[in-house]
């Protein structure tokens, strides 16, 4: 790690990695027992670019490295074409907290402009099937989706 983490930071890292929930992971590494103030610990923790990195580097050495990430979004994407309601709701889940745990979600912004996470936020499971089959936004969210995938084009061009 390149920058230096407190002692409840890598105590916080440590628990948000074995979890996955960052109000738990602040509850256990922080003085506090209330988990409105643990919510709000958490979000301004995972914040911090040194705490970010340590959860990657955490990720990575026990083996939720952007390969297996990769590997897991494959095999649970395959299941978006079940019969089985449950296995589909199960897929989205386990894609939701992969990505979640990797810090791949931009949290919303502050200028108005939604993140690719929070549109996806606001589809039904229809909406999200409907979307993976047809690869269109929902009517209702389709000027929203359209400056997402512009502004994510843009920064991929940059790179």
């Amino acid at each position: 790690m390149t920058r230096a983490l407190t002692v409840k930071q890598r105590k916080f890292v440590k628990h948000y990695v074995e979890s996955g929930n960052a109000t738990q992971a602040a509850l256990a590494a922080y003085d506090t027992t209330d988990p409105h103030t643990a919510s709000a610990i958490a979000a301004e923790t995972l914040e911090k670019p040194g705490v970010q990195q340590a959860v990657a580097e955490l990720l990575d050495a026990n083996g939720l490295s952007d390969g297996k990430l990769l590997e897991i979004h494959a095999r649970f994407l395959t299941l978006h074409a079940s019969p089985e309601p449950q296995e589909k709701a199960l897929a989205l889940k386990a894609l939701d907290m992969a990505y979640r745990l990797k810090g791949a979600y931009a949290p919303d912004r502050e200028d108005g402009e939604v993140s690719l996470y929070a549109l996806v936020r606001k589809m039904t499971v229809e909406e999200l099937e409907d979307f993976l089959e047809r690869k269109i936004f929902p009517e209702r969210l389709r000027d929203e989706g359209m400056r997402v995938v512009a502004r994510l084009q843009s920064a991929a061009g940059r790179m």
